[in-house]
Parts: structure tokens; sequence; C-alpha cells
């Protein structure tokens, strides 16, 4: 044997070749290795990720009809063939996100000169008009002779009427006998805005009227638990009327006692600057793929519970979970690019119903269901209904911890 042949060894892994070989036969490493170019650099990043026979294009394109049988293969052990479901999940979670924070880039650029925010001004006051043509009021609140009593009793119908999405069509006089038990509500049910709008009715059409309602909703609002007035202060706060108010505004504007709603209207204020937050919404939507990677496995054991009589254990019902979401983040992503074609909206109601049929199918198939009735009474009663609830809780967690969070920081 020539001593150049002894020395034969592959330089990744050292085992010894006869140098007659393209790949080494023990780590695939290509023979020999000659010197790098920077041809070879990029040839080895694109061989490697965007190769038309690489595993994670194989296993993307399959994603889109069959991730029933992408999970049954890796299940089985062919997983040279296809990318491991968590891989496939986290890769796609990334690059949806990276290309979710460029549409939200481009629409803020379109938008710039857009101001969005919550104008009820004129809606209210035609909401009013209406109320007040179907309704006797103007006629019993402008009544020397009407009882104070009478009185306060219209304005209270009024209020209720205000948050109804229908007004009654026969006017009706309220008077002392008038049973309003079942449409009246009670004196701790109303909203600031309403108060506000109500107030600078009357006084545009003078109307007279003495307040005294007006002034026991002021004081049933005081009574109110502090985060009840902090939401309801908020809501003031992202509506055009009051958006530059300051919370000692708000509470002057509303003749509320300063010592017992300040601190409700100071903590709404923090609260209204953390939503108005242009990067509020790309911060929670950045954890979604944490919370759907921590939600996958507690929904997973709870499909492993209902289906524990399968051949299938825990795990490998998550490689089916974590393929199936892979499927849904893969339609998303294909909607997202067409998105920056055309922003038709009919695009995200055909990705829904792809989804929900590629569900049918390969749910049924994964685990072996002949009837299609069973599928869809488990899917829409029971595997449906679990995934929205614990993906909503998530969210929520999610918003009222960075809400938290924010303003104990503030």
């Amino acid at each position: 044997m020539k001593p150049e042949e002894e020395k034969a060894v592959c330089p990744n892994c050292g085992n010894p070749v006869t140098g007659n070989e393209k790949f080494c036969p023990s780590c695939g490493q290509k023979l020999p290795a000659e010197r790098l170019t920077l041809r070879d650099l990029f040839a080895s990043f694109f061989n490697k990720y965007f190769s038309l026979d690489s595993a994670w294009i194989k296993t993307s394109i399959s994603l889109l009809y069959q991730p029933a049988l992408i999970a049954s293969a890796y299940i089985s052990g062919k997983r040279k063939t296809y990318s491991g479901p968590l891989a496939m999940l986290i890769s796609l979670s990334v690059i949806y996100l990276s290309v979710w924070q460029l549409s939200q880039i481009t629409n803020a650029r379109k938008n710039k000169n857009k101001e969005v925010l919550i104008t009820t001004r004129s809606f209210q006051n035609k909401k009013l008009d209406s109320i007040f043509r179907k309704e006797n009021f103007i006629r019993i609140l402008g009544d020397s002779t009407a009882s104070f009593r009478q009185k306060d009793s219209v304005v209270k119908r009024l209020f209720y009427l205000m948050n109804q999405p229908e007004y009654i069509q026969t006017a009706r006089i309220i008077t002392d006998k008038t049973s309003h038990a079942k449409d009246s509500p009670d004196e701790d049910e109303f909203y600031l805005f309403d108060l506000y709008q109500v107030e600078n009715y009357f006084k545009k059409h003078h109307i007279p009227y003495q307040n005294r309602y007006l002034d026991t909703i002021r004081k049933n609002f005081t009574a109110q638990p502090v985060w009840k007035k902090t939401l309801e202060f908020a809501g003031l706060l992202i509506s055009k009327e009051f958006k530059n108010s300051t919370p000692e505004e708000l509470i002057e504007q509303f003749g509320l006692p300063e010592a017992s709603n300040l601190p409700a209207a100071r903590k709404a204020a923090k609260l209204t600057g953390i939503l108005n937050d242009p990067d509020f919404i790309n911060r929670i939507y950045s954890k979604i793929t944490l919370v759907l990677l921590i939600l996958i496995p507690v929904f997973g054991f709870f499909i492993f519970l209902a289906y524990r009589k399968r051949k299938y254990n825990y795990v490998e019902i998550l490689v089916f979970l974590f393929y199936l979401q892979s499927s849904f983040l893969l339609g998303l992503l294909i909607v997202k690019f067409l998105h920056f074609i055309t922003p038709a909206y009919f695009l995200n109601t055909l990705l829904l119903i792809w989804f929900y049929l590629l569900l049918i199918m390969n749910w049924r198939q994964f685990f072996n269901q002949r009837k299609l009735s069973k599928t869809l009474l488990q899917l829409n009663l029971f595997v449906i209904p679990l995934y929205m609830l614990l993906v909503s809780i998530g969210l929520i967690l999610i918003i009222s911890t960075h809400i938290a969070i924010k303003m104990w920081l503030q």
C-alpha cells in the first residue's frame, strides 16, 4: 500500500477513505475538500435551505394537502425525507412573523397621515334625535305640571334606549303608573359618554331638566369599583372628543368628585397610553409563536385523553398537531404574500375554508375514522372549540400581563 493512500482521511470526520470516493461513506462530506471560493460559499447555503430536493421544501409542499400522511410517515420512521414537526413549526412561524412585520411597515407608510379614532358624537346625536322623535320626551320634560319623578323616569328611559340597537316603534308616555321593569336599566348601568351627550343635547335644544337623575348617575359612578371606573375613563380617552384631555380635565368635565375618581382617571390615562402605542400590536403578535408552542402540547394532552384508545401515544399525536399547525401557518404565509399583490379580503375566507376541509380530511385519515359524520361531530363539538378556548386564554394572559407590567413600570 502506498504511503499517500494510508494517510487519506476525510477532513470532516477523520474516517479513512481510499481517495476514489466522491463523498465520505461515514459523514457524507464531499471529497476532495478543495479551497473555498465565493461561489462555493453561496452554493452551500442555497443547496442546504433552498434546494428543490430539500426535506424542508418537500415537507412544505406536502403540508398544503396531506399533513396526516407526513405525520404518519415521520412516526413510522421515515425521518430523512421530511423535516421534523417542531423545526417546521418554528421556521414557518419565524418566516410568517417577518413577513407580517414587513406588511405592518408597508401599511404604516400608506396610512401615515390617517388617524384612527373612535368618533361617536355625530352618531350619538342622530340616535338622540331618533329617540326623541319616537318618544314624547320633549312634551313631558317641557310640561310644567309633570312631577320630578316623571321627568326622572323619562331620562332613565332615555339612557336605556341610547344603548339599544332598535327603538320602540310606538310612542309611549312614561308616567308614574307605567311599568318598565323589563326594559329599564339598573341605575348603575350607564356610560359617562352618554351622560356627556345627553347634557349637551339638553343645552342645545333648551330642554328644561334639573339634572336630578343625572346627579344620581354621578353618585353611582363614584361608588363603583376602581377597575370599572378605569375602563370607563379609558373608553372616553380613546374617543375623539376626549383624546387630548387630562385626567383632571375629565373629572371637571363630568362634575365628578376629584378625590374618589382622579386615581381611576390617571390609571385610565396610563392604560390608553399603552394601547395607543404603535408597537403594542407588534409586541403582542410577536408572542403568538410562543403561545402556540406552549398551548399545542396542552391541547395535545386533551386530544390524547380523548383518543387514548387509538394506537398513537401522546408524542405521536403531538407530531400530528405540529404538522397541522404548520399547514395553517403556511396557508397564512401564502395569503400574506398575495395581500401584497391584492388587498382582496375574500382570500382570508378562502384560507379558512381550505384549512377546515384540510382538517376534516386529515383528522379522519390520521385517526382512521370510517364515518365522516363522526369526524365532523368530534371536530365541531370538541376539537375546534377546545383549541379556540385555549388560544383565547393564552392571548388574554399575554395581553393582560403585558399591560400590567407596563402600568407597573410607569
